[in-house]
């Protein structure tokens, strides 16, 4: 019985890891390769800014952009990057900022599964009460805030995957058109 037990438990593992194979590096790079930390400050995002203004609010955090092809254009027409170790107080793996017509559009925050319920906390402590959270029947649930300058929503649960990702994400109520 003990042998089937750890069969089974083996092919879990398998499986996870077989659907998460895309996000090994990803993995790979948080747990094993000094990152900085990010402070976003998502109540001083703004349209305003471009990719100087946004080098400057995130101080130490080195950027890496290019320019998104024609094809791959759903956030903006150019996108910077960086892998980061932490949000705040908040473990993360990777930070986004895209832009359109080199004004900030979209900004993404990966998040270990772990991390999401702390995310939460951090984000409840700067910006308050959420605006808005969603039903857990909607298509991608939610919880929202309002900014300054946009709206960051944070997944509404965790999920149960433990190798998912949960995503702070802060959009820009005035984005320029492509």
């Amino acid at each position: 019985m003990l042998g089937f037990i750890l069969l089974i438990l083996l092919l879990l593992a398998a499986g996870l890891a077989w659907r998460h194979r895309g996000d090994a590096d990803a993995y790979r790079r948080h747990f094993l390769q000094a990152q900085p930390a990010a402070s976003p400050r998502f109540d001083e995002l703004s349209s305003a800014m471009d990719e100087a203004a946004l080098q400057r609010h995130l101080a130490g955090v080195p950027l890496r952009c290019i320019s998104e092809t024609r094809e791959r254009q759903t956030l903006g027409d150019r996108v910077c990057w960086a892998d980061i170790a932490r949000v705040d107080a908040v473990p993360a793996m990777q930070f986004a900022a895209y832009f359109n017509r080199g004004r900030l559009a979209y900004v993404a925050i990966d998040l270990p599964w772990w991390a999401h319920h702390a995310a939460l906390r951090q984000a409840m402590a700067q910006l308050g009460a959420p605006e808005a959270i969603d039903a857990k029947t909607a298509a991608q649930p939610a919880v929202q805030w309002r900014t300054k300058g946009g709206r960051l929503r944070l997944n509404r649960d965790p999920g149960f995957d433990p190798l998912a990702t949960s995503a702070l994400q802060w959009r820009a109520d005035a984005i320029p058109p492509r």
